[in-house]
């Protein structure tokens, strides 16, 4: 049977063969790893091309078996440098399985007439299909598999599948299981052809023993102080616990084990706030690598040393895709915050492997010591890189011998840039040219984009990398072509090089050993020592000596020891981190550069200075009188190597007795000595912190004050150096509530000063007004808003020696909603406005599987280049192979930005009463609906224009970035009548959009009126007329300039027998004319569309429509101007059809084939299908 199945599937293939098409294959060969190659089952004969470089090979340098796919080279060609071999063919998409045959020698067949009368006597059992029948698993899922193809396209492959799983197993086992694989245009390696490609799977076994993860999941290794990781990985993960019942000499015992794979590299970036800024703050890789994408929950913000969390209505949002966070209203941000954010990124230079394993051991447990008196526990991890290169890195043997040289030095791992290929007008890249300049006498070769095909004698793809400003050649650009472009602005001027940087397998591995022991009830001795070894570049053994480090820590913790009403705790620890020691993650305090006072030499918050030794040792005792008293000291000391030493002591106390203020203060003083330069510079550091908030009795007002003063010297020869600074900040507040009002209002007063010279004068003096504030007075209204005003004011000091400019910012949001008269009224009001960074979007299309786009390429100028004006809206919802991106340029724009929204809905009928005058039954029949949606992003320096939406600034094309104004207002008739009604429609819309190629002007107004008719139950008539003026300018693109005027009547009846038999008939008549040029352009449409609907309930649904159009032009339309002047269907005649059939199979198995085709007077017949099978289980 199975054999019947495959040659019949053989037989379908090649019959559809002329609907359906092939798929196009280009395969890299490199000569070196010949002479056989293995190609895609099923070539093409005619279709097959062997070249090296820009030479075609024939037949005598080949044998190929096309059904196999194995290629030999009968002779070897030269290489050429850096040249592969290019395999172009057409095949199948299918891939054949090898079927293997087990053999298994004949049988020895016994006597069967003793067993006779035993089998007689046993009744047959039905074997199930079912794996989970009487399993007490709970499941649910779905597998799709379907396939799209048509007469000018090539077969793809559709597949999905979802699986959920949870129940016991086994008594105290627990299952929980959740598999995903779907097709997506942002993920197309989602296929189940390996288990790192589905999408998601999440396997989880859980008992009172441990647990084991298998698929996705998040690793969490904290027991260790150096071997500690956090990371969002998959593959294997297994924890295990055990904690024996009773006292004795074990304690509890755990064990955890990961093996996995990983895209992701761990990353931690600092930087400061901006003045009232909110963001969005771009994040950026290890190496400066910017637009990476952010692995989805890896981040962690903190904001000066806290947490913060993630959600419109909390702290932050993020962009996981753009990798940009932007600071929600919540949060002000200012030049003075500290932010950094640790976050996992993906690359796909590698496939990354993890292993790590952590043993710990209890030993000698009792009622002190619940999981053992001694602990013993050895923790290690393994990160590497894999150092087989594939295909898609394009990495060559001789690229292989530079990495092998390069050692750890990253800019000895840097190549052209540039390749020469062959041209390809479907290529995924932009192509370049190869030209020569003279700059003051000397020539310089450089690339710039390829404009016309007669200039492919020579083309080339070329891959830029991004350098400092004032380091590169090029510079970004948007240009007509589609894709990233960049252009040549001469050395030294640019931000970009046509170089690249060739990935380096790296690997990092870490063991450490710890224990702990309790010496006394509550006191305990700990240790730990840790070996890692770092090296940047598997592939060379140059530079290898500085891969070891070590670290060691030794620590005692007094757990709280009671005393009466006082409690005494305390702990303390010295360690020793080697110079090249290098850990997993973040293994110190968030804020480790402030907390020990290392300025700007640490090479990033929490790194310390790197190549030098650290030791630092610290101390820590709290004491407590009862429960609301409590009295922290601390000290400690840094040393790294010679070259830096520092010495800390805080203190720190704490009252929340009730009935009295409440009350934390906190003071700090860190001295600190640089050698730097050959000078010492001494330091010092004076920090404290205070907060009182007293609420009154029997009050719902709660006043508060804070206050914060830090006072930083940096002295060198007995003067005053840069760097050095003192401010003082203080905060009244006062937070109040009852039921129908509640909020908090806040005041802030800054004051700081800096160095001038050898003096400390005033810099500037910040103000900043704080509010919050959510209202219910009555039972139709309601709202909140939050406001932040800041005032920032230099000193004359500083704008004579820096010419700084004062700043003022403001972060305002605010939304009510009013419904009084019985909601007959519903009025909702919305605004927010701040200050913010926008990016300049640059537009381009990417191809993606057919079906899953809004777009087509249509080669407009027959020039065989694909530009941005050349991508058209799909007329079918499965025609479209191109989606369209808007990329964020490199700068950011600082740019205030304002949205507006005011909604009015208007129901007479909920408040009037029910009368048979003919005037209340007129009025109870309108419902009318206003909207006044407005949204403007600009390079407006004068705030307060801009927030109170002055005309002069709203879609100002010397300053907006982006600005839209939509105003519609709805007028209905009778809207819950079933027999008859109406609606009368009328909207404006403006909009300006500046993008990458230049300015886009919008503009639309439409009336619109409807009215509809039921002469019967099985009848139904409507009528509608439009008249719509729709204009387009930009100013790179002529094809999308246009000013259209239409007026369109349809008619349209429906009969309807029967709930499940639907007949449509319609006809539909406009003119359209565009008068954007001097000569306008005409355009006649007469459409007859006819849409059927059968169905029967439970089993089948079938839709089919078809539809002829007559357009007559005038004139000559082309691009998305010809497109909308003529509905996207051209001039001429033109027919549409499609059929789409639901079939239910069973209960769990439900078919489905979607049809549709077109043809145009002028272009040939387009067919395209789509069949799908879905099981539900």
């Amino acid at each position: 049977m199975g054999k019947t199945n495959r040659l019949f599937g053989l037989l379908l293939l090649f019959a559809l063969q002329p609907v359906f098409g092939q798929v196009s294959v280009t395969d890299t060969l490199w000569v070196e790893k010949g002479p056989q190659f293995r190609l895609k089952p099923f070539v093409q004969k005619t279709s097959f091309q062997l070249s090296l470089g820009q030479t075609l090979l024939d037949s005598t340098w080949y044998e190929i078996n096309f059904k196999t796919g194995w290629l030999k080279l009968v002779k070897t060609p030269t290489p050429i440098q850096g040249q592969p071999l290019i395999a172009r063919y057409r095949a199948f998409p299918f891939e054949i399985p090898t079927i293997y045959f087990r053999y298994l020698p004949p049988a020895f067949k016994p006597d069967t007439t003793l067993l006779r009368d035993i089998t007689a006597y046993r009744s047959p059992v039905p074997r199930s299909n079912n794996p989970f029948e009487g399993s007490p698993l709970q499941r649910n899922g779905s597998i799709t598999r379907g396939i799209v193809a048509g007469n000018r396209r090539d077969v793809t492959i559709e597949s999905g599948f979802k699986m959920q799983l949870n129940g016991e197993i086994a008594p105290g086992i627990q299952l929980n299981a959740s598999l995903t694989d779907e097709n997506t245009p942002i993920q197309p390696e989602g296929t189940t052809q390996r288990i790192s490609d589905v999408d998601r799977i999440v396997i989880a076994l859980k008992s009172r023993y441990g647990f084991l993860n298998l698929g996705d999941f998040d690793l969490s290794m904290t027991r260790s102080d150096f071997a500690r990781i956090n990371r969002k990985l998959q593959g294997l993960s297994v924890h295990a616990n055990y904690s024996p019942p009773t006292s004795g000499v074990l304690g509890e015992q755990y064990l955890q084990f990961t093996a996995a794979t990983s895209r992701g590299i761990y990353h931690s970036l600092s930087f400061n706030g901006q003045e009232g800024v909110q963001g969005p703050y771009r994040l950026y890789g290890k190496q400066g690598e910017s637009f990476i994408i952010v692995i989805a929950g890896s981040e962690r913000v903190f904001l000066d040393g806290e947490l913060l969390e993630r959600g419109s209505t909390l702290d932050y949002i993020i962009d996981y895709a753009a990798g940009e966070i932007m600071f929600t209203s919540k949060v002000l941000m200012t030049s003075v915050k500290r932010v950094v954010v640790e976050f996992e990124y993906t690359t796909n230079r590698f496939s990354r492997s993890l292993v790590g394993a952590g043993a710990e051991s209890g030993f000698l447990k009792d009622r002190h010591a619940p999981t053992g008196r001694v602990k013993i526990g050895v923790h290690a991890l393994r990160e590497a890189d894999a150092i087989s290169f594939t295909e898609e890195l394009n990495v060559s043997e001789l690229e292989l011998e530079v990495l092998k040289n390069a050692g750890d030095n990253l800019a000895a791992a840097a190549v052209s840039g540039a390749s020469l290929v062959p041209y390809d007008p479907l290529a995924g890249y932009t192509f370049y040219v190869k030209r020569d300049t003279v700059i003051v006498g000397v020539v310089f070769p450089f690339f710039r984009v390829l404009k016309t095909l007669e200039e492919t004698d020579e083309v080339y793809r070329v891959r830029f990398t991004s350098v400092e400003q004032g380091k590169g050649d090029y510079i970004r650009v948007g240009e007509t072509s589609n894709g990233l472009t960049y252009r040549f602005v001469g050395p030294g001027k640019g931000n970009y090089v046509s170089m690249r940087l060739l990935p380096r397998p790296q690997e990092k591995a870490l063991v450490a050993v710890s224990s702990q022991v309790m010496v006394l009830p509550g006191l305990t001795v700990l240790g730990e020592w840790a070996q890692s070894k770092q090296d940047l570049n598997r592939l060379s053994q140059i530079n290898d000596g500085d891969n070891a480090g070590q670290a060691t820590q030794l620590g005692i913790r007094l757990k709280p020891l009671k005393r009466a009403k006082w409690t005494l705790s305390g702990q303390g620890q010295y360690r020793y981190t080697g110079a090249t020691f290098e850990a997993f993650d973040r293994i110190q305090r968030v804020e480790f550069a402030r907390h020990w006072n290392l300025g700007e030499s640490t090479g990033g918050i929490g790194s310390g200075f790197k190549g030098f030794s650290e030791k630092s040792q610290e101390m820590e005792v709290g004491i407590d009188y009862g429960t609301y008293h409590r009295l922290a000291l601390s000290a400690g000391s840094i040393h790294f190597s010679d070259v830096f030493q520092a010495g800390r002591r805080s203190g720190r106390i704490n009252m929340t007795q009730p009935g009295l203020p409440a009350l934390e203060y906190m003071i700090e003083k860190i001295n600190s000595q640089l050698l730097q330069n050959g000078r010492r510079v001494d330091s010092g550091w004076f920090r404290q912190k205070g907060f009182v908030k007293m609420p009154f009795q029997k009050s719902s007002w709660v006043p508060s004050i804070s206050f914060e003063s830090e006072h930083k010297t940096l002295v060198a020869e007995t003067f005053l150096q840069r760097g050095s600074f003192s401010f003082y900040d203080f905060q009244p507040a006062l937070e109040f509530g009852n039921k129908r009002l509640s909020g908090t209002i806040g005041l802030e007063i800054r004051h700081e000063k800096k160095v001038f010279e050898v003096s400390m004068l005033p810099e500037h003096q910040a103000i900043t007004g704080k509010a919050s504030a959510q209202f219910n007075p009555l039972s139709w209204l309601s709202g909140e808003t939050v406001l932040g005003l800041r005032q920032k004011k230099y000193s004359e000091w500083a704008k004579a020696a820096e010419s700084p400019q004062n700043a003022s910012s403001l972060l305002l949001k605010g939304n009510v909603r009013a419904s009084p008269f019985k909601r007959a009224l519903d009025v909702q009001g919305f605004y927010e406005a701040n200050t913010e960074k926008s990016p300049i979007l640059q537009e381009i299309f990417r191809e993606v599987l057919p079906g899953q786009g809004a777009y087509v390429w249509t080669d407009v100028n027959k020039d065989g280049l694909r530009q941005v004006d050349e991508f058209l809206p799909a007329v079918s919802e499965i025609e479209g192979n191109y989606t369209r991106l808007l990329v964020p340029s490199d700068e950011l724009k600082p740019v205030a930005n304002v949205e507006a929204r005011l909604r009015f809905v208007l129901i007479p009928q909920r408040i009037l009463p029910a009368q048979n005058h003919w005037f209340y039954r007129l009025i109870r029949a309108i419902e009318t609906q206003s909207i006044v949606d407005l949204m403007e992003k600009t390079e407006e320096t004068n705030l307060s224009r801009v927030y109170r939406l002055a005309p002069e600034v709203l879609r100002n094309p010397a300053k907006t970035i982006n600005g839209r104004l939509r105003f519609s207002q709805d007028v209905h008739f009778w809207r819950n009548q079933p027999n008859f009604g109406g609606t009368l429609q009328f909207l404006k819309m403006s909009g300006l959009s500046r993008l990458a190629a230049g300015l886009e002007n919008r503009i639309q107004e439409r009336w619109n009126v409807e009215a509809r008719y039921s002469p019967h139950k099985n009848w139904k008539l409507r009528i509608t007329g439009t008249i719509e003026q729709n204009r387009q300018e930009s100013k790179t693109f002529i094809s999308r300039n246009y000013d259209i005027g239409s007026r369109i009547w349809q008619i349209e009846t429906q009969f309807q027998p029967q709930p499940t038999q639907i007949l449509t008939i319609g006809i539909t008549n406009a003119g359209k004319t565009d008068r954007f040029s001097n000569i306008p352009k005409n355009a006649s449409i007469l459409r007859f569309p006819i849409a059927i609907r059968l169905a029967k309930a439970g089993k089948i649904q079938w839709n089919g429509q078809v539809e002829f159009s007559n357009i007559r032009l005038n004139g000559s339309a082309e691009g998305l101007a010809g497109y909308e002047l003529t509905d996207g269907r051209g001039s001429g005649r033109n027919w549409l059809w499609g059929s789409n059939l639901q079939y239910n199979v069973s209960r769990l198995l439900r078919a489905s084939v979607y049809y549709d085709g077109r043809t145009a007077s002028d272009a040939p017949t387009l067919h395209n299908v789509r069949a799908q099978i879905n099981a539900t289980f």
